[in-house]
């Protein structure tokens, strides 16, 4: 297996709008784990969430499962934007996704990459509020690990906190 490579992707994807963002049809244990797959809202991530993308270009929500389930995401924390109140528009958040994200993975994951932890390829994406979302007051970026091949392993447990 490669080791793990954090790479920030400038592709971002909004994240937020209309009712599908919202959407919780997981099963979670007491601590947040998610035990049986369903469709989550993107505003409804939290860190440690296991996921694949659904199709198309704006995702609001993805297909949520357990970790030891095969998926090619999973969420490392959200980060607040710095932005005003004034929507800032996607390229301008997408700029500042990038460091915010890449900085939380360095803070999680940096003092593990020189272990030889035997982890699949990753790349490091983000979901991004959109202008409705945010002018309801959502400013949180989600910041998420993409598997470059869909994996069946939580990063939390490979990678001592």
């Amino acid at each position: 297996m490669k080791p793990l490579i954090i790479v920030v992707v400038a592709a971002l994807t909004l994240g937020a709008c209309a009712n599908e963002a919202f959407i919780d049809e997981v099963e979670r244990a007491p601590n947040s784990e998610i035990l049986e797959a369903g469709r989550l809202g993107t505003t409804q991530l939290v860190a440690g969430d296991c996921f694949s993308e659904r199709p198309g270009s704006a995702v609001r929500s993805v297909d949520a499962v357990p970790c030891g389930e095969p998926h090619r995401g999973q969420v490392l924390g959200r980060v607040s934007s710095e932005q005003s109140d004034t929507w800032p528009g996607v390229e301008s958040l997408t700029a500042e996704a990038g460091p915010l994200c890449m900085r939380l993975a360095g803070d999680r994951l940096a003092p593990h990459l020189s272990d030889n932890l035997g982890l699949p390829m990753f790349g490091l994406s983000a979901y991004i509020p959109d202008e409705s979302a945010w002018d309801d007051g959502d400013r949180s970026i989600v910041c998420w690990a993409e598997a470059v091949e869909p994996v069946a392993i939580d990063l939390r447990t490979v990678i001592p906190a």
